[in-house]
């Protein structure tokens, strides 16, 4: 509907020797940011539809370095209704994350 979607995505890793291991993931709607209110199942059941996006953990538990083998069906509409379009989201933000970690990594230990 041409309205503008923020979400904060928080992350919670685990230490380098623990393979940065997802500890905790959450996703909610940005503060001050309103375009939610305009997706279709938000319109359709209210608050009741950010419980999802809210209660969703995408792949607490599992090593960072997994997470880019995560092949789950996705669409990548803007909205966050379905969780084919959540799970679209949440590969963009785990493999920037991965890509961020990766190259800090190199820095690190001098090869970037």
């Amino acid at each position: 509907m041409g309205e503008e979607l923020a979400f904060d995505y928080h992350m919670k890793l685990g230490a380098a020797g623990d393979q940065y291991r997802i500890i905790e993931a959450a996703c909610i709607p940005a503060e001050e940011h309103e375009g939610y209110k305009k997706m279709c199942s938000y319109v359709e059941k209210g608050e009741e539809a950010l419980a999802p996006v809210k209660e969703e953990r995408a792949l607490v538990g599992m090593p960072l370095d997994e997470v880019v083998k995560w092949d789950p069906m996705i669409v990548p509409a803007g909205c966050l209704c379905s969780i084919s379009n959540r799970n679209h989201k949440w590969r963009i933000v785990l493999q920037s994350l991965h890509y961020w970690m990766a190259q800090h990594e190199a820095k690190s230990l001098g090869n970037f």
